[in-house]
């Protein structure tokens, strides 16, 4: 079996729209970066993984129509992943990966306030936080195949355990002035909030405890459909300081349902024979419930890969279109563009000489 080498980056473009009005982003991301070996009955991998993004900017005006509240935010989590498989027989493997999760999340909050004439005052208040987070996570998983007539049938699992991870914070309270000629913020004055004393200077961050189920059927080197099911158990989770009541997390539930086929893959002639053709859709609950409302995911993707002549290797190349969110309650609906592009270099690294 050859040694695998993966790696994949997208590129995003989002549209918005509420009832009061629309806009645009757009993103460029690193997605992944693994490495596979195969030992014999064993098999190993690492990699290095996003495993949560945050980026918003958001605000509120009062009833003038002036502003009223600015909240900011940025970071994420990235994941370091070792794994561990093996082959217990023909039939059944087994595996374990470990995780070491770290990163930040950096948040601001200004509340604007006015004088009697309903104009801003010089000074404003700014509040600011910051969590470094770190800790490791457990998954297992198994997976199950056999042969029924040519058909191959295959049903996986696995599970994520329930992990803390530890967050070590740190808050502070300025008065701040801004720019005559822009809204750079010119910090006058800024205080430390003493969150030992309050004994949140470190604080557990629970990851959920989450399960994937997902079978499949098709023909080696020429076709396979499957579908999977997850669940992500959300019973305790770190909310933001400056989330409301009304944001709230429930159990996050996902099916996807997915595909290939390969026309010919040994076709020597025709080259668009080889090319791996693959569709998918998904529909996802994403946990989070804001004023009453489930915020929900929707996809559809397609992709080709494409083998590189005279290689193992292939380009993958995939598309996906999607929507997430309401515009019910006063909430932002969201439709989404991604391009992906990935490369997979394989390689025989451990070939035994027939000549010396």
């Amino acid at each position: 079996k050859p040694v695998r080498f993966a790696f994949a980056g997208s590129s995003s473009r989002i549209t918005q729209k509420s009832d009061l009005g629309s806009g645009k982003a757009s993103s460029n991301a690193f997605d992944y970066m693994a490495l596979a070996v195969p030992l014999g009955k064993f098999g190993a991998g690492l990699g290095l993984v996003p495993f949560t993004t945050m980026a918003y900017s958001m605000s509120s005006s009062n009833s003038d129509g002036n502003p009223d509240y600015q909240y900011d935010g940025q970071g994420g989590l990235s994941r370091l992943f070792f794994g561990l498989g093996y082959q217990v027989n023909d039939n059944l493997s087994v595996g374990v990966k470990s995780n070491y999760n770290f990163g930040n999340v950096q948040e601001q909050l200004i509340n604007y306030i006015y004088n009697d004439s309903n104009e801003m005052v010089q000074y404003q208040n700014l509040e600011e936080s910051r969590s470094d987070i770190s800790g490791f996570s457990f998954e297992f998983g198994a997976n199950y195949s056999t042969l029924i007539d040519k058909y191959t049938v295959v049903a996986a699992s696995t599970i994520s355990l329930s992990n803390t991870l530890t967050s070590t914070n740190q808050s502070t309270v300025s008065t701040i002035t801004f720019n005559n000629l822009s809204t750079v913020q010119i910090p006058v004055q800024s205080t430390d909030v003493d969150l030992e004393g309050a004994g949140l200077n470190k604080t557990d961050v629970n990851l959920p405890f989450k399960y994937s189920l997902g079978v499949g059927v098709g023909q080696e080197r020429h076709w396979f459909v499957g579908v999977d099911y997850s669940q992500s158990i959300y019973n305790d989770f770190m909310d933001s300081p400056f989330n409301s009541s009304n944001d709230v997390f429930v159990n996050a539930n996902s099916i996807a349902l997915g595909g290939f086929i390969i026309p010919n893959y040994n076709s020597f002639r025709k080259y668009y024979n080889k090319i791996v053709y693959r569709a998918g859709i998904n529909y996802s609950d994403l946990g989070l419930k804001i004023n009453n409302q489930n915020i929900n995911e929707f996809g559809i993707n397609f992709g080709v890969g494409l083998p590189l002549k005279g290689t193992l290797s292939n380009i993958n190349l995939g598309i996906e279109y999607g929507e997430r969110g309401t515009k019910k309650a006063g909430l932002i609906k969201e439709s989404f563009f991604n391009f992906r592009v990935g490369f997979a270099l394989n390689s025989r690294w451990f070939r035994k000489r027939k000549y010396n």
